[in-house]
Parts: structure tokens; sequence; C-alpha cells
């Protein structure tokens, strides 16, 4: 059956950090008595007076206290969201995502049954944050961080989801279509936080800034607005940002019809009888938070676990006379308060607001009022950390699981919705996990004080409350000294490690690097060995550090027989296809005894149903392996097949995606707690980002396979090709909104590919080889053809498309055929120069434009030379005639013999152009391109200009680095970008060209490409060591030379704005105090040689005879640019006066009325 739905912070001193139980205060100091701290904590925060001056909002959200917000959003007024242009917004991402799970136009109600992430919701959120970008509005995303207070110690078993969860699959087995997607919607989904490493990654790649709280993002978020340095001009979000002392309250956005609604706490109090500051918090407190769960003689006795009318409440309130305390001691004797001890949780909770911790301006981490606060407020808010873990918490660096074991000495293991309480679970989760999960814990503590050194976790499960399991950190060795002698340098790297072209700190490029044993002996850094610098260096580093705790390398750097296994696994996959982490997910269960055909979920539906019992086995197998991958899906909620059994298994294999992702940022929290790398850098969260195990899988992959393969036997012959086309073309139909049914097929089984040869290379501990040769081979079988009749698919439909007059533009490569390949390429005379492919083929996908504007460039010429290609996967006479034994492989006829040399040159134009130059005399006719902005040096050239009167970025390349070859674009943006900017020159130096090889061999070049900064009047280098990226570069630039440039060329808000004058107009301009202005401009201006000193002293001048000259001008330069078409040097102009006439711009404010 089928369900369709519709649907830069400063140098660090490290070390043991004072007593954790003692009172958070800031600026808590190092035993050394060097205190840490962070002169600019957040990245958004990148200079001063970033935000406007009139900070005229304030905007909330949070977990609601969701009896107060039903009853707000009757009373809430709204305006347009233009009105909020130009102001800048904290957003409560829990909150947020909240929204997007819960309303009706973005939920996917069969969320649930499938697991992972909603199909749509990058989508959404990216669209919305295109619209706040061009209305003008910036965002500041807020996190939840640590636990905080007194929470619930029990290890949770939703129950009530739990049986709604059942009734919709009893539903979905009873073949109810049209109530089951109503009974999933209905039966629960994602909590927030599951989704927080995903959207942070979506933040960042938008370039929208985000902190992550110490503890409470309401809170911290209550600072952002409220703070001495106001941050933001409203929060938008729940009614529990109420309990903190904010004015307004934005409850809702609706980006169609483009509105949003708010609400001020005064009106709620006035509402509620007029309640005082603090008796609004203590009924609020009441009605149920995640501070505090609802006072329980509120809750419906209808509806258990709902609250009553909030009016009802009140009157209970009112009759105590407005006194939570009053109030829990009438009721003392009920059961339901005692059994919660009730008025202590409450005083806790009142206290924890009142004593609220955030982070400051400054990065201090401690309570609002550290003169008053508690001196037991580790028991509050919960036990204190270094101030340096907590900026990696607000960087993304580090998640709050393991720094929660810690602080709270519990595991607290509870069962998923979604999940089975199934022995299998149980036994991965209670047992399997434990010693990773140990592993993470141990090492962060070895960073910590010796408090935590010593501690005992308690690990506690939902199916055995009352274990006596633990984890006893003084027990253990330290985990720490075992690794830290990875800290290499990419510089000290051999050469044949340079040239691998594996991304460096992807498993790949580290487990084939210690393949080399030149490498492995040089591997071992000393005690002194300098910090690592680059961010590649310290993601390499991580990743061979995560694989030696993991058991793949041993301590003498050497893979294990485990290392050989992933190695060999990960050796056949294209990286194109983006399958290294499910690959290395595979291998772990494998490792653990998960990833098989055991009979584990036999008493629910969803398994194999047809075929002999070795089908079945073979299918559960292969759809297993599929379920570690993602399923392809179009940006719209799932419509398809489910299955219970491979949603219960996908419920294992997240559990261990989740616990290596805590154990692999603590690996990169270590390295920089212990001084390893750098922490002057500003790449925190790329580096987070980067790392494996932010995406959840969901099961749609493997029901996708388990559906083909199990369609199969329905046909006499399952494993015909006539069978396989048949099945094929079904998947439209059973899965209606994947991109690519014969796509997720493929990937699929690529997978499955990589891990078999993995299981086939595994050591002698793993007994499974045969099974899986067996199962392999039985694969092999049915998906054979599987390329065949996606290429005769792709044909028909391009004859379709002829007879029914649709052109399409027509190749320069000629298609070779067996039918014609001897007439065209071996009789022809002709020289022709042949590519064989396969459809499936990453690389032969990368290489095919590059091959088709080849064609194009001799298509003039097309009676002298043959630019070819043959799909070698469908006519295999042709490529076993020629020897192929991969893909692509590209082969070279003279047109004399039918003997061809193979080409083994780059695969990019330039090569490959010269190549056939070389061999025929025939030059390419490229169409023109715009000159280059990079200026090439030569050992001359680089003598006369480096330590001139201009700034040189300068990249030494070689012309066979693939790493070289990836960054000539990106230089040319980099180029282009800084184009108008005198002073700046991006250059290269070709280190392998005899004009060059001096300069060089000089510089002390090693490695490729490498990239060096030389300042004006200087030929002293500053290497770089930042990410290869447009943004990365600009960014260095900017700081390095004091440009304002932006990705596209453009200037930034600060561009033309000189600081000393802006504090001259931030202390006189509000004032209207004109005369004084101008005068102290004028003076201020005379020792400032900038450019556009002048401008102020004009701009001030004009205001004295007209105090809104600003604004007019501002919007009449605005029109200009708007109304385009000018040159760049006069766009450049007109951006840098528009960022000075808004440092102004305060003044034409001061009377406007406030709209909230």
């Amino acid at each position: 059956m089928s369900v369709m739905a519709d649907n830069s912070c400063s140098p660090l001193v490290v070390g043991e950090f004072a007593d954790p139980k003692e009172a958070i205060s800031p600026g808590l100091s190092l035993d050394s008595g060097v205190t840490f701290s962070v002169q600019s904590l957040h990245a958004w925060h990148r200079q001063p007076n970033l935000f406007p001056v009139p900070l005229r909002r304030a905007l909330a959200l949070k977990m609601p206290i969701r009896a107060l917000d039903e009853w707000a959003a009757g009373r809430t007024q709204s305006l347009p969201l233009s009105a909020l242009k130009g102001a800048v917004i904290g957003i409560d991402a829990s909150h947020y995502i909240h929204q997007h799970l819960h309303h009706h136009t973005t939920r996917e109600p069969l969320l649930i049954a499938l697991g992972g992430f909603p199909f749509a919701l990058k989508g959404n959120i990216e669209r919305e944050l295109q619209i706040f970008k061009n209305l003008g509005i910036a965002l500041v995303f807020v996190f939840n961080g640590l636990d905080w207070g007194k929470r619930d110690l029990r290890p949770q078993v939703q129950a009530e989801s739990a049986r709604a969860f059942d009734q919709a699959w009893e539903l979905y087995d009873q073949q109810q279509a049209d109530q089951v997607v109503d009974a999933f919607s209905s039966a629960g989904t994602l909590k927030p936080e599951a989704l927080y490493r995903f959207l942070q990654r979506i933040l960042h790649q938008n370039g929208v800034d985000f902190l992550v709280a110490p503890y409470s993002a309401a809170a911290q978020l209550s600072y952002l607005a409220k703070g001495p340095h106001q941050l933001v001009d409203a929060i938008f979000g729940s009614s529990e940002i109420l309990l903190y002392d904010v004015d307004k309250l934005i409850t809702r956005i609706d980006m169609e019809p483009s509105q949003f609604y708010w609400i001020t706490r005064q009106a709620c109090q006035d509402e509620l009888g007029r309640l005082t500051n603090d008796q609004f918090v203590d009924f609020a407190l009441l009605l149920g938070s995640r501070y505090l769960r609802t006072f329980p003689p509120f809750e419906n006795p209808a509806y258990p676990g709902k609250t009553m009318n909030i009016r009802d409440a009140l009157g209970m309130f009112n009759a105590a006379g407005r006194s939570a305390v009053a109030l829990c001691s009438q009721f003392e004797e009920d059961r339901r308060v005692q059994d919660l001890q009730y008025m202590d949780r409450f005083k806790r909770a009142a206290m924890t607001v009142k004593h609220h911790v955030f982070t400051d301006i400054d990065g201090k981490v401690g309570p609002i009022d550290p003169d008053y606060a508690s001196s037991d407020m580790h028991e509050l808010i919960g036990q204190r950390l270094p101030e340096e873990l907590y900026f990696y918490l607000s960087k993304g660096v580090l998640g709050p699981h393991v720094p929660n074991y810690l602080t709270s000495g519990e595991v607290l293991v509870s069962l998923p919705l979604g999940a089975e309480d199934s022995e299998i679970y149980r036994h991965l989760v209670g047992d399997l996990l434990t010693p990773v999960r140990t592993q993470a814990i141990c090492l962060l503590s070895n960073s910590l004080h010796r408090f935590y050194q010593t501690k005992v976790i308690n690990v506690r499960t939902w199916f055995d409350e009352r274990s006596d399991r633990s984890v006893n950190l003084k027990a253990l060795p330290s985990i720490k000294e075992t690794i830290q002698s990875w800290k290499i340098n990419s510089e000290q790297f051999p050469e044949g490690i340079k040239k691998l072209q594996a991304p460096q700190g992807s498993f790949k490029f580290a487990v084939e690097s210690l393949k080399d044993q030149d490498f492995v002996s040089k591997s071992f850094a000393g005690k002194d060995a300098p910090a690592l610098s680059s961010q590649g260096d310290i993601l390499a580093n991580v990743s061979w550090r995560f694989l030696q705790l993991r058991g793949y390398v041993n301590e003498k750097h050497q893979l294990t027989d485990w290392g050989m296994c992933l190695e060999q696994a990960l050796s056949v996959l294209d990286p194109a296809d983006n399958l290294e982490e499910h690959t290395f997910i595979a291998i772990e269960l494998l490792r653990m005894g998960i990833l098989s055909s055991k009979d584990w979920f036999s008493h629910v539906s969803g398994g194999p149903m047809r075929g002999s019992d070795e089908d079945k086995q073979f299918n559960t197998l292969v759809s297993r392996v599929a379920c570690i991958g993602k399923l392809r899906h179009k940006s719209i909620g799932y419509s398809g097949p489910l299955s219970r059994q491979l949603l219960y298994y996908r419920s294992l294999i997240s559990a261990v995606r989740e616990t290596l992702r805590d154990l692999i940022e603590v690996v990169m929290a270590g390295l920089l707690l212990s001084g390893g790398a750098d922490r002057d850098r500003r790449d925190w969260t790329e580096m987070s980002v980067k790392l494996p195990f932010i995406d959840d899988n969901d099961c749609g992959l493997g029901i996708a396979v388990r559906t083909y393969l199990d369609d199969l036997p329905h046909h006499p012959e399952p494993t015909a090709p006539e069978a396989r086309a048949e099945v094929k073309a079904k998947g439209k139909e059973w899965f209606q909104h994947s991109d690519s049914f014969t796509g997720n097929l493929d990937t699929a089984f690529k997978l499955f590919s990589a891990v078999y040869k993995g299981t086939q290379n595994a050591g002698k501990e793993f007994k499974e080889k045969k099974f899986w040769e067996d199962a392999n081979k039985w694969l092999a079988d049915r998906s054979h053809l599987y390329y065949n009749m996606a290429r005769l698919s792709f044909l028909l439909v391009s004859c379709l498309a002829l007879l029914t007059n649709f052109v399409s533009a027509e190749s320069a490569v000629l298609d070779l055929i067996p039918g014609n390949f001897d007439k065209v390429v071996l009789k022809s005379g002709k020289p022709a120069l042949v590519e064989f492919f396969a459809p499936w083929c990453g690389h032969c996908r990368n290489l095919a434009p590059v091959y088709e504007e080849l064609a194009q460039a001799f298509q003039y010429a097309e009676d002298k030379v043959v630019i070819g290609k043959v799909d070698a996967d469908e006519h295999k006479s042709l490529g076993k005639k020629f020897g192929i034994q991969g893909f692509p492989t590209i082969k070279f006829f003279d047109g004399k013999s039918d003997k061809p040399q193979e080409y083994n040159g780059g695969r990019d134009l330039e090569s490959l152009s010269a190549f056939i130059t070389e061999k025929t005399g025939i030059k390419p006719r490229l169409p023109k391109k715009e000159p280059s902005k990079v200026e090439m040096l030569t050992d001359s050239t680089f003598k006369s200009e480096i330590g001139g009167d201009k700034n040189y970025l300068v990249a030494f390349t070689a012309p066979w680095c693939g790493h070289c070859k990836s960054l000539a674009p990106i230089w040319e943006k980099v180029a282009n970008d800084f184009a108008l900017e005198p002073e700046v020159v991006i250059a290269k130096v070709d280190a392998e060209a005899e004009n060059a090889k001096a300069t060089a061999k000089e510089q002390g070049i090693t490695g490729y490409p490498t990239i060096k900064f030389f300042p004006k009047g200087s030929k002293e280098p500053i290497a770089y060591e930042g990410a290869r990226s447009e943004e990365a570069f600009v960014a260095w630039l900017n700081e390095k030379t004091g440009t304002h440039r932006t990705v596209g060329g453009s200037l930034d808000d600060k561009a033309g704005t000189i600081p000393a004058l802006d504090s001259v107009v931030s202390k006189y301009a509000p004032a209207h105090n004109f005369a004084k202005l101008v005068d102290e401009v004028k003076k201020a201006s005379k020792s400032i040689q900038e450019q556009y000193a002048q401008y102020y002293v004009r701009v001030t001048e004009k205001l004295s005879e007209s105090d809104v000259y600003a604004t007019k001008e501002y919007n009449r330069l605005k029109k200009i640019l708007q109304k385009g078409g000018l040159a760049p040097e006069k766009v450049d102009d007109l951006v840098a006066r528009s960022n000075i006439l808004r440092q102004f711009l305060s003044i034409d404010k001061k009377d406007e009325k406030d709209e909230l």
C-alpha cells in the first residue's frame, strides 16, 4: 500500500579552571590568574555601531507558555513587515523551528513515519531569509545552550505520542489511506533541538548570524534587546520571553500577506487584572513552561496534561492573594503537588529567571545581577564551566550533550518517538554506544578542572532507571595523552600526500595518507610543535584523532584491520556522490553487529514479502544499507509507501550518528582547549559545519530499494531486463516527488558496493564475508541493466522530443557506437580524441561540460580532427576492444593506426586543447574572455613590484595540482572583487615555470597552492591559512588592507566611514548641537587624510541649515543607485557617501513615532 500525502577572539590561556561550584560571575579566572575574555563575542558584531542607533522595536521567542500564548493570540496588533525595515531582529531558534514544524503551510505530516529531516524545510527557510533580506531586515538567531535548573531527571518515554503513533500504523496496516496522514500528523514531530545543526548550517550558508546562548536563549535575547549595548531592535517568539524584562513581543510573522503581530507585556498585565511585574512572572511560571511544569491544580482534569482556561487559573491565583507561594501552600496536601515538590521547584524557577545567565558583549558569562546573585547559583542554573568552553558553545563548535553529562553527572537515555523499545535498540544505546560516549566524556574532562576529572557519571535509561551503570572518570586513564601526537602541519606533508585528491579533513584523505609509510614515520608531533593554524590542518588532525579513538588507527599511526576495511570501502566512492559519511556509519554498524539481515522487527509491517527466504534476507540487507543514505526528494512533503521495519532500523542508525557527532565535536574542542590549534580566528562556524554527522537519515531510500527488489518476484523471470524495466517504470508512481527513482537506486547500489568492498577487506574479526559476497552477487543480477535502462529511457524521451518538434542544442561531441566507430575513427584518416564514459560515473559528469567546450573549440576544423565519445557501459564491445578498465578513459587515435595512445593529462580545457594542438598542429578557437584581473608574476616582476606601494595577495601554484585548479575560478572572483581597489593586487606565480622557479624557491614553496600576503612597503610575507573560499579571502583581505569589499565586489556598510569622525557625530548630533558639531568635525578632520573626511564636514554644514538634510540626501542617493546604469567607480562613491549619511540618520529619526 502507498500513502500519498498532500501536501577575533583574543589569545586564550588554558589550564585547570576554578571550582565549578563557584557562583557564576563575570570573568571567572584561570588558576594562572589570567582571565579568559573575548574581545568580540559575537561574530556578527564585527564592528562597533553595527546596529541602528534608535532601537525601537522588541520581539521574543522560546518554548511557549502555551496557555498564555493562546490567550494572547486574540489580543495582538498587526503592522506590515516592511515597518521593520532597517531593524535587527533577534530570533529564538527553537521557536522558529517549532513554527516550521507545526504551521499548516510547512508541516510535513508523514515526517514522523519516515524519520530524518523535513524535505521542504531548507527551501522554506531560505525563501524566508531572502524575504527578510529584500526588506532590509537583519536577523540574529539565538539557540538554547546547556540545560539549566532542576529538570525532570527521568528518562523520557512519550506515552501519549507513542499511543497515537501506534494507532497511525494500525490505520496504515488496515489500508485506511484517507486517515493515515492526519493520524501521523497528530502523533508528534521532531524536537527543535534535533534540527539545530541543520539550521545553523543553513544560516551560515546564507550569511545570517547566530549565537548559542550559555543556557536559555530567552535570557540571552533579553540581554541583546535590553542590555547596556542594545544589539537587537526586536525579538520574535513565544510568550516565555515575557518572563524577562522585555516590553514588547512579536508573536507571529506571516510571510503572506507580509505582516507581523505584536503585543506588549503591560497590555497582558492590564488584561489579567493589572498584575504587577512580579505577580505576572509568578502567574506565568505557574501556567507551565520550560522552567517549570504546570501547577497541577491548573491542569484540566478532563484532559490530563492540558491547562485549564486561563481565566479560571487566574481566579485561583487571585484567591490566593496573587501569591504563588500562598497558592502552593493551599495545595500542599495535594498528592500531585507533593510528588513534584512543587513549592521547591517554583522557588528555583523564579530565582533562575530573576538571576538569569547570559553572555555579554565581552564574552563573559554571568548572571544579570552578580552583586546580588545567590552563592548557590550552581544549584539553580548548573555547574560552572570555563569561559572558553562557553565560547565554543556560542560558536557552534561544541554541542551541549557532553558538557551536560559532566555538569549534571547524568547520562539520561530516552526512547525517541519513532524508535521501538526493542532488545536490539536497548543493546545499542545501553551497551554498544556506551564506550563511545565514555570516550567523549573522558576526553572533554581531561581539559577541565580536576572536579570534572574525578566525577562519577551515572547512566540511566528509560528501561532501567535504577541501573547502577556509571562512568567513573577518576578510574579512567587520560584519553587526551593518547592522541596528542596528532598535530601535523601540512607543510610537513610529503609530496605524495600533498597530491592526494581527497579533501584535507575528509576520512578518505585521513586513511589514504596513512598508506604512505614515509608520512606515517613523520606524523608524530613533538610537544613543542607549533599550533595548527589553517582550517584544513585542524580538520585533518581532528579526523586522525577521531579515527584513532574509534580504532581505525593505532597508536603507531598505522591503519588497523578495520582501518584497512574503511580505506577500501572509501576507495571506490565517487566524491560527487557524497557518500563518505554514510559509508563510515555503515562500517561502524558492521563493527557493532547492527548491519545485518537479522530478523529483529518481523512482528511489524514493512519488510520484504515476496521471493524465497534467501531473496527476503538479501533484500533486507540491501535496504538496510540504503537506509543509511538519504532519499533525494523535491522540496515538498513526502508521498509514497512506508515501512515500520525500516523506520525502526533507521532509529538505530540515527543513534549511532548522533553519538559519533558528539565525539568528533569533543575531539575538535579538545584540540582547541589544549592549545593545539590557533584560536585567534573567525572561521569557527565554518569548521563546525564541515564536521560530519550533521544530517540525520530518513528511511526513504531504504523503502525505495525494498520496494524495487520486492516487486521483481512478481515476474516469472525477476532478473530479466523486461522485469527490471517494468518495475523501474513504476517508481514515479510509488515516489511521486523523488528527484529520480532510478537515480535514488543508483545511489543506494553505489553505497552497497562500497560497503561490500569494505567487508571483503575486513580482518578475521568479521565473520560474514561469505554472506555479503552472496548478497552482492544476488544484487548484481537485479541491478546489472540498471544503467542501460536509464540510457534507453533517456533515448526514448529524446526521440519523442524530436517527433513533437522540440529542438535542443546539438552537441559538438560525436556519439560513437559500434556501427560508426570504424568509419569515423579508424578509417577516416583523421586524428580523433575519444572519451570512453559511463552515464553513472561522477567523474564523467564533471568532465562533460569541459569536453563539450573542447569539441566546440575544434568544431571549425571538424574535417581535420574528431572529438567523440563512447558510452562504454552500453557498448561494452568497444570498451573491451580498447581495454577500458575505468571511467572516464580518454584515448587519442592518430588516423593511421588502430592502436590508440592513452591521454593522461589534466581534465581541464587548457590541458586537453594543448594536447590536441601538440598532436595535430590545429589550434582551438576559444570564445573570447574578459582579460583576467589576476596578475601573473615572474622572477623579475616579483622583485620589482613586491614591497612597493600596493598590497599583494599571491598564490603559488603548479599546473598539475588539482587543488590549484579548484582554486583558479575562486581566485578570479577575488581578483574581480578587488578590481576597483588601487592598492590591492591579486596575483599568481606558476612555481614550476622557468621564469618563476627562482622566486618559488626563494619563498620556500614546498606545496601547492601556497598563498602569501605581502603588505605594501614590505617584502616579508604573511602566510594565509584560512579557508579557500571567496568569502574567506575577501574577509581576510579587508582585515589586512582596511578595504570594505564584499563577495561580488560591492562595498559593505562601513566603506567611507571614519570611526574618529563617527564618534564626534554620535556625541553631538543627538542633541542637535549643530554649531558645535560643525566645529568639532572640522577640527577632527584636519588631522585625517582619508578620502571622505571633507564629506563629513559638508554634511554637518548642511545639517546646520536643515536638520532633515541627511534623510533627504540619503534617499536621493538611494534612488540614483536603484536606477542603475552607473560606472562601478561612481557606484562605490555613492555607496560610501550613503554609509556616511547613515551615521547622521538618528537625528532625523529622533521625533519619529514608535510603531510599537
